[in-house]
């Protein structure tokens, strides 16, 4: 066990094949780049003066952030910098004919639980455009369309309030551009109406406004919003002629402008921090992130210009194509010098455009007043947010990780002038290989085996000779050895698809670790070969497009794995239809999407993907493809990709082996062995049910007394040390309304006064009669008082119980029957106090009175309590009397009359008040007593199974019941709890930290089954309490508190007493102290003349 658990946390060691190995990053390493000259430029004296002459420099500034749905990178930049952000802007609503849509409501979501659960007092502004996602221009048309119309653009300005409502948001945004001159009255209403509405629920209304664009009159907006942000960028715009974005002199005099006309305390300074990439000579350019216009520069071996007009950097390259480009961007330096150009200005707002595309150095100087900002803070700068690729194919590797960059920056002033790059930053650098291959395709199935389905594709592969890849499951494979053997024995490739098919991008790397070292070490039980190859479940970032993706590709190479990808999807899993499946896929394959197939052999029912194997296979052999391994879109061999466990590995193999074969076996037997019991224990309960209303309703033996035969009854109080509760027990028999009756109390050697009791009180009662005798338990007792009377009956009552007046009458009535050996009185627990007492209450009702209810149906009552039993006393008498050599006498008695072929019949309205422990210490003794007196009668009437003249009910219930609920339960239940309770738990924690489970199916179904037999537990109970008349509904409060507390005490009793019937040596009654508090108010209703049924 020690070399298994050993070998599950040293990480198997895989070959890479030589085609991973011969491949060098084309980046090599950073290139030092010799900057060029860097001659101070004039002082920009705007900045100077202003700073100079009363600039107001804002010490805790509000930083706006703007984030979109359509990059990814947005969202990583948002992951990184929440905390230096005070409102996030994100681009989720646009224009439509109808109104508003939303562009991305999933990720709009995402983001939102993200910041609820990380950063839950940043504020959420929803921002609206008017940019068509079709045409890609901003549609003035469906502008103007709305706004004008007045039913429209108020339902517009209806939905942006809800919407902002509904997503508990802090405003909304506005973002339309290019307005013309008639849609600007239009605009200016819209904004007064939605301000208005805005306000009326506590939401903040603002715009995004062109930097010097005079179509937009400031003054005018400024009355009906309550932010004016300036997009202080786009001098040189995409469609225009190369030139700065956002140059120092533009900025400030647009700015300066804007606050003749706006308070600046309602300006929000929008600086963008992206790039243009011009074609000279073409008219529209590309956008550009930060990392893009550094990676173009990095990659065509050119340098960075500083324009020493602008302040903004720029550069020059020649394409392959021979045509020239020319790039500016801005960066965290150019925002250096902006933040020193609005605090000059007493602009203490700030937002960026935007999140992803941004120098991620910007957030170490954004948050930073003028008095500590330090231009050292960007010195060093990295890029952050995207991902570099090299090369082509479906298998990938991470190349390298990412580098810090150096830049060098000379200063005129508080104005940086020059920028010089000494080192080029590197990302994150993944490999692709496999490059695409004409006519080849390889067909992969996931989340196998299945029993079911596996073996079907096996035999279709088969019959086509066609090699194949199965990426299966650490727990799929551990319960179908047998399969993966087949897949491997018949030439296919195996590759890791993780133990329990997790989403990998939500589980720390321990337990990515885990979950790809045990499905390797079960795959190298069965096959004595390992596999390079691994495909997350999910296919979750096999091709990352942020750093935060990239985690597991980092620890799946760190195990030495290849990720395969999976270009051709043709999403079988959705069990789109046949036909679908096939016109999928060879729709991708000749579009020349990639050459590795994704269809799947488990996880639910792949009919579908079995029934559209052989056409698709003939369609692509009759398209002249050729259907190979993964290993030939690689140029390798099968055994490159699964080579031979050796070394330490081989030590492992034959370990893992035998243990996982060993834990496999386990968890089946504990699973259908769980399974069995559980259906047993429905089956029991359904039959329990079935034939209690059977007994309640139907089944009507002769009970009506006949007054002309006067049957006597002796009743017979045992009592030792009983002084506290004597007098009130013989009292109660005393208040009997049946006449033919008289009390015999046996002292059975108490050593405290219940027989001064006794003789003092009732000495010269004819009715009592006290009989004294060693002390030598309850059978000897009751046998002694047979012995000294010569009634037809005999009740035996415990000296705590009380009856109900009627209760002789009910009991002897039943023996008017001659074939009736015993009558079973209704017991009711008369001191509730405590939980324990009211526990016991519900027990009484559902598990003792009802379970007898449905005995008497069957002729099978197991138990004539002790409490309230009638007895023939000829038959006891016949059957040699009272056993003492159990602890259960009354149940031996019970068992002996049924074999002999008498009826035992229970009379629920003999009612009985007992008292019941009211410690948790004492109930443990008196039902260790008993559980050990009922091994005792099994043991004792165990060849009554093989008897043929024992009841079939007696022999095929009763004591498979007494096997199954007292021997075999009690060792194997609390395993099953156990292995429940843990595996919830696992599953608890893994759910809240991962979003994924282990074992879930198995866990589903045994907790399927659990709440089924609770469910049915509790139609039982409540069964028991309606049968019941007068009741108390409230003990049905107690019904999970009894589930689980008796649950698992009666486990500590049950092999207690289990473990001292197998050890042998004697155990004694015990006795617990009374307290003499039993009363009759269970609210039971007496019926008012002894043996008629009311």
């Amino acid at each position: 066990m020690t070399v298994f658990l050993l070998s599950l946390f040293l990480h198997p060691i895989l070959p890479l094949p030589q085609v991973f190995r011969d491949i060098v990053s084309q980046h090599g390493l950073h290139r030092a780049l010799v900057p060029p000259s860097i001659v101070p430029s004039p002082i920009h004296k705007k900045i100077l003066v202003r700073s100079e002459t009363g600039g107001i420099i804002p010490e805790n500034r509000k930083i706006y952030a703007f984030g979109v749905e359509w990059d990814d990178a947005s969202y990583a930049s948002l992951e990184q910098n929440k905390e230096n952000i005070n409102t996030l802007i994100m681009e989720e609503l646009s224009l439509s004919d109808s109104g508003m849509m939303m562009l991305a409501p999933d990720k709009f979501k995402r983001t939102q639980q993200y910041l609820t659960q990380n950063d839950p007092d940043l504020s959420i502004y929803a921002l609206i455009n008017n940019y068509n996602q079709i045409s890609g221009i901003w549609d003035t048309d469906i502008l103007y369309g709305i706004l004008s119309d007045e039913t429209k653009r108020k339902n517009l300005e209806t939905e942006l309030k809800d919407f902002a409502t509904l997503h508990n948001l802090g405003g909304i945004n506005i973002d339309f551009e290019e307005l013309d001159t008639k849609t600007i009255p239009y605009y200016l209403i819209f904004l007064e109406e939605l301000g208005s509405q805005l306000h009326g629920v506590g939401k903040i209304l603002s715009v995004n406004v062109p930097l010097s664009n005079d179509n937009f009159d400031l003054a005018e907006i400024n009355k009906s919003v309550d932010l004016i942000f300036l997009m202080a960028y786009d001098e040189h715009w995409s469609s225009a002629v190369p030139g700065p974005i956002a140059s120092q002199d533009w900025l400030i005099d647009g700015v300066g402008t804007a606050m003749n006309q706006v308070p600046k305390e309602k300006l929000v300074v929008t600086l963008g921090n992206y790039g243009y990439d011009w074609t000279l000579g073409k008219k529209q350019s590309t956008a550009l992130t930060f990392q893009e216009a550094h990676t173009i520069m990095r990659e065509s071996d050119e340098s960075i210009v500083f324009d020493s007009g602008s302040l903004n950097p720029m550069y020059s390259y020649t394409d392959e194509q021979n045509k020239e480009h020319e790039v500016w961007y801005l960066d965290a330096v150019t925002a250096y010098d902006e933040l020193s150009a609005m605090e000059s200005l007493g602009i203490g707002n700030i937002s960026l455009w935007r999140l992803g595309s941004e120098d991620p150095s910007i957030w170490n100087i954004f948050r930073q007043p003028a008095s500590q900002r330090n231009a050292k803070n960007i010195e060093n700068f990295g890029y952050g947010y995207e991902i570099d690729y090299e090369g082509t194919g479906e298998f990938y590797k991470l190349q390298s990780k990412p580098t810090l960059g150096k830049r060098r920056l000379s200063f005129s002033g508080i104005v940086v002038t020059k920028e010089a790059i000494d080192t080029f930053p590197m990302p994150y650098i993944i490999a692709r290989y496999g490059n695409i291959v004409d006519k080849k395709i390889a067909l992969t199935f996931d989340d196998g085996p299945d029993i079911n389905f596996t073996p079907r594709i096996l035999d279709i592969l088969k019959q086509e000779n066609i090699k194949s890849t199965f990426f299966i499951i650490g727990e799929n494979s551990e319960k179908y050895p047998e399969v993966v053997k087949r897949i491997y024995d018949e030439g296919h490739i195996l590759g890791n698809h993780s133990f329990s098919h997790p989403d990998i991008s939500k589980i720390g790397h321990l337990r990515t670790d885990f979950e790809l070292v045990s499905t390797e070490r079960i795959i190298e039980s069965i096959t004595k070969h390992k596999t390079i190859l691994w495909r997350p479940p999910y296919a979750e970032d096999i091709e990352p497009e942020t750093p935060s993706q990239v985690q597991p590709l980092i620890n799946s190479k760190a195990l030495g794995y290849i990720t395969v990808g999976m270009k051709i999807d043709p999403n079988d899993w959705m069990n789109p239809g046949v036909d679908m499946i096939v016109e999928r896929v060879i729709e991708q394959v000749q579009s020349g999407r990639g050459n590795i197939v994704l269809l799947h052999d488990a996880g639910s029912d792949r009919s579908e993907t079995i029934l559209a194997l052989p056409i698709l296979i003939k369609k692509l052999k009759k398209l002249n493809y050729q259907i190979v391994g993964l290993n030939e879109l690689l140029g390798s061999s099968r055994d490159d990709i699964m080579p031979a466990v050796v070394g330490n590995d081989a030590i492992f193999q034959n370990v893992n082996h035998t243990s996982f074969s060993m834990f496999s076996l386990f968890m089946w037997c504990i699973y259908y062995i769980f399974i069995a019991t559980l259906v047993f224990g429905l089956l029991r309960l359904i039959l329990i049910l079935i034939f209690a209303v059977v007994e309640k309703y139907h089944y009507t033996p002769q009970r009506i007394y006949d007054p002309s035969k006067n049957i006597s009854v002796s009743v017979i109080v045992p009592a030792y040390n009983e002084a506290k509760v004597i007098e009130k027990t013989i009292d109660s028999l005393l208040l009997s309304t049946y006449p033919y009756f008289d009390i015999i109390v046996v002292d059975d050697g108490s050593t405290d006064n219940t027989s001064g009791i006794v003789q003092d009180k009732y000495g010269n009662n004819p009715k009592i009669r006290l009989l004294t005798k060693g002390n030598t338990g309850k059978g000897n007792s009751m046998n002694y008082a047979i012995e000294h009377t010569i009634a037809d009956i005999v009740i035996v009552i415990d000296s705590d119980t009380i009856f109900a007046t009627d209760t002789i009458g009910m009991l002897t009535r039943h023996f008017f029957d001659p074939s009736v050996g015993a009558v079973s009185g209704n017991v009711v627990v008369g001191n509730r106090e405590n939980l324990l007492t009211y526990l016991q209450a519900l027990e009484y009702n559902t598990s003792q009175n009802l379970d007898r209810r449905a005995y008497d149906a069957m002729n099978i009552i197991t138990v004539v309590p002790g409490a309230v039993g009638a007895w023939r006393r000829e038959t006891v008498i016949e059957l040699g009397g009272f056993s003492h050599d159990t602890l259960a006498e009354d149940s031996d008695m019970t068992i002996s009359i049924l074999r002999a072929g008498y009826r035992i019949h229970h009379e629920e309205y003999a009612y009985a008040y007992t008292e019941v422990p009211t410690t948790w210490r004492v109930f443990a003794k008196q039902r260790f007593r008993w559980a050990f007196g009922v091994l005792q009668v099994t043991w004792k009437h165990i060849d009554a199974i093989f008897a043929r003249d024992t009841p079939i009910a007696l022999r095929l219930f009763i004591f498979p019941s007494f096997i199954i609920y007292q021997i075999i339960v009690p060792i194997i239940a609390p395993l099953f709890d156990s292995f429940t309770i843990i595996m919830v738990a696992i599953n608890m924690v893994s759910y809240f930290l991962y979003d994924s489970g282990v074992y879930v199916e198995t866990l589903l179904h045994v907790l399927s089954y659990s709440v089924l037999f609770l469910i049915l537990d509790f139609l039982i109970a409540y069964t028991a309490i309606a049968f019941e008349k007068n009741e108390s509904w409230k003990l049905l409060i107690y019904f999970l508190p009894q589930r689980i507390l008796y649950r698992f005490f009666m486990y500590y009793i049950n092999i207690r007493a289990l473990w001292n019937g197998m050890k042998g040596g004697a155990i004694g009654w015990g006795k617990f102290e009374r307290t003499g508090t039993v009363e009759r108010k269970s609210g039971k209703k007496e019926n008012s003349e002894y043996g008629i049924i009311k």
